[in-house]
């Protein structure tokens, strides 16, 4: 979703909510934004045609976020590659936007004015935040992804506790 609105494909003004479970849900669903993180119908695709162990699946919330060092040595070693490599020095966040929403947005819709939207927005105290669900919304989602993330999790052989809401967990079968 941060993607869509970064890059200017919707915009949003404060409500995400709207947009995620909201009078405005049309426009995810018109970007299939909510069927991209349907990860089990994507995942057996692989599986239809492939070998489950020649496919390394990383979770974003387990393996990366919390044990990247781990991951990328796993990463190494799946690829058959020196996994001795020292990580934890090489450490570098790219393609970080600086430009606020509303830019993102009018230059995707004027992109001759790109450039002259980039410098005024610059000059402007707007907010360049990445947006986030209320706690209402979020346990929307949950609900809205629970019986695909059950099957997903069957599949993987893994649980991923990130994706659960507490409220739900036993409810799903």
């Amino acid at each position: 979703m941060n993607h869509f609105i970064k890059n200017g494909v919707i915009f949003v003004n404060d409500d995400l909510d709207e947009l995620l479970v909201g009078d405005q849900q049309s426009l995810v669903e018109r970007y299939g934004i909510i069927d991209m993180g349907r990860y089990y119908r994507q995942l057996q695709a692989y599986y239809d045609y492939f070998d489950p162990k020649q496919m390394l699946i990383l979770v974003f919330e387990e393996d990366i976020a919390q044990n990247s060092d781990d991951s990328l040595k796993k990463v190494c070693e799946f690829l058959d590659i020196d996994s001795s490599f020292d990580f934890s020095k090489k450490y570098k966040k790219v393609h970080q936007s600086t430009s606020s929403p509303i830019a993102r947005y009018l230059g995707t819709r004027f992109p001759l004015m790109r450039g002259l939207i980039n410098r005024v927005d610059q000059r402007l105290p707007l907010q360049h935040q990445k947006l986030r669900p209320s706690p209402s919304a979020i346990q929307k989602l949950y609900t809205i992804y629970a019986n695909d993330n059950q099957k997903l999790f069957k599949l993987l052989g893994r649980e991923i506790s990130a994706w659960y809401s507490k409220e739900l967990v036993g409810l799903s079968s």
